[in-house]
Parts: structure tokens; C-alpha cells; sequence
């Protein structure tokens, strides 16, 4: 049985779509009839994607920016507009860092403090900043902030990468009242552990700093889920459609956690 195209005739902007769960987000949004704008900061890989996309028979164009520059986003969106034929329908939040190495909080400087809140909080601030004016006479958007269960709870020698997940809440929630009356939705989905380069590169180096086994690392976020496994980029990609299609029409404000039952 053939499922309806939920996005038919949408449009929408995914970030972080080089590489990880931001590719995974891309090709469903794609595969459910979204024309597409993907980005990043590696060309090459954001042309690869596109080009998979097409060969499929979607469409999708590929732009380059820095989300912490405001420059950068303004030419942004410009360029999405002039892509997606004037229209923005959806913004998909899919970028991130994961800030410095783990340590306590007293270890790090401002630099470091700076970097991280810029690259997950600053960057979602100027893209919902610069793609409202564009929904709001449109009388309907929607966006998602993708941010992560560290936002969630305390998390030792992760206060940097913690504190601006918890920052990202409150920018979701509080940007959710003021655009509802504009008839656009600001939703999150917290991802725990994803599977993909990101959580391979993460382990790798808590390995280093810590002289535990990968295998055992890894063992330790299955063993702390009720569902007793990580997660797929699917899965969060799965929650993203959920938010930004009619489904989720009426949900706003609000934060999906996607973690196999870890943060109960």
C-alpha cells in the first residue's frame, strides 16, 4: 500500500544536512514531497545529498552558510527564497556541535563557552530570527529545533554542551508563544544517543580522556534505555515529519524526547 505524500507541495529548510541524522531528516522530509533547500558547511557533502535526492526524483538544491553568522543567514534566505519559488513552509534545525572535549566546568574558558552556545543556540536564534519574517504573512510555518537530552538533566563534565541544550528549550518554548498567533508551530526533538559519526567521534574521545573500552561506553547508553538500544537518524527524522506535517497541526511549544527510554 502506497502512503500519501505528507509534505506534498510544501517547502522547507533543513540544516546540519551534510552529514548524521540532519541527511536522515533531508531525505524524509524529500520523500514526502517537500521541495528542499539543504545546508551546511561542507559543500561537497550537501551536493552529494542533492544530487542523490534528484537522481530519485525529488528536489532538492544544496546552500552553504554559517549559521553563527548573522551575514551569512540573511544571504540565507535569500537564496531559499529565490530556490523555493518565494515561499518557506518548514525549518528543520538539524545542525549542532558538541562543544569541547568532557571535563568539569571549571576547566573550560569563555572561548570555548562562547563556541558552543554559537554553534547550538545562536545559529537556531538567527535562522527562526530571519525565516519569521517570511511565514508570518504566510499565517502558517513550521519549525523544529533539533536538541538533545542533555537539555534534559545535569550531565557531568558536559556543562557547556549541557547548558546550551537547556538554552535552546527555553528559546523554542518562549519563540512558540509568540509566533503561535501567526498560526506557525516551534517544537524540539531531543535526541539521546544517535547512531552515525557524531556518536563514534564522541566515543572515540571519551575513550581517550577516560582509558575505557569503546565497547564499554557504547554498553552503557543501551543499558541506561528501557528499549535497551541507541537510536537511528531515522528515528529522529520520524519525530521531525511528525511535528512539521498536519499531524502535528496543533502541537507547539513542546519537546519530543527520542531516546529508547532513557530520560523517563
Amino acid at each position: 500500500m502506497l502512503l500519501p505524500m505528507l509534505l506534498q507541495g510544501q517547502t522547507a529548510i533543513v540544516t546540519g544536512a551534510s552529514r548524521g541524522m540532519g541527511c536522515d531528516v533531508a531525505r524524509l522530509l524529500a520523500r514526502n514531497g517537500a521541495r528542499l533547500v539543504i545546508v551546511g558547511r561542507n559543500r561537497a557533502a550537501l551536493d552529494k545529498l542533492a544530487a542523490e535526492l534528484r537522481e530519485a526524483g525529488y528536489s532538492a538544491h544544496s546552500v552553504t552558510a554559517d549559521l553563527r553568522d548573522e551575514a551569512s543567514v540573511i544571504a540565507l534566505m535569500k537564496s531559499a527564497l529565490g530556490l523555493l519559488g518565494g515561499r518557506i513552509d518548514i525549518l528543520a534545525n538539524a545542525h549542532g556541535v558538541t562543544g569541547p572535549p568532557p571535563g568539569p566546568v571549571w576547566q573550560w574558558d569563555a572561548d570555548d563557552f562562547r563556541e558552543t552556545m554559537d554553534g547550538n543556540v545562536k545559529s537556531c536564534f538567527l535562522t527562526m530570527k530571519h525565516v519569521m519574517p517570511t511565514m508570518l504573512p504566510q499565517r502558517a510555518g513550521r519549525i523544529v529545533n533539533v536538541g538533545g537530552t542533555y537539555g534534559h538533566k545535569g550531565a557531568r563534565d558536559r556543562a557547556l554542551y549541557g547548558t546550551s541544550k537547556w538554552a535552546l528549550r527555553g528559546l523554542t518554548r518562549s519563540a512558540a508563544i509568540e509566533a503561535g498567533q501567526h498560526g506557525i508551530t516551534v517544537n524540539l526533538v531531543a535526541p539521546g544517543a544517535v547512531e552515525g559519526p557524531r556518536l563514534v567521534e564522541q566515543l572515540d574521545e571519551e575513550a581517550r580522556l577516560t582509558g575505557q573500552a569503546v565497547s564499554a561506553l557504547r554498553a552503557g547508553f543501551t543499558t541506561r534505555a528501557a528499549l535497551g538500544r541507541v537510536c537511528t537518524g531515522m528515528d529522529i527524522a520520524n519525530a521531525v515529519l511528525f511535528l512539521v506535517c498536519e499531524m502535528g497541526r496543533n502541537i507547539t511549544g513542546q519537546e519530543i524526547i527520542v531516546d529508547g527510554g532513557t530520560v523517563v
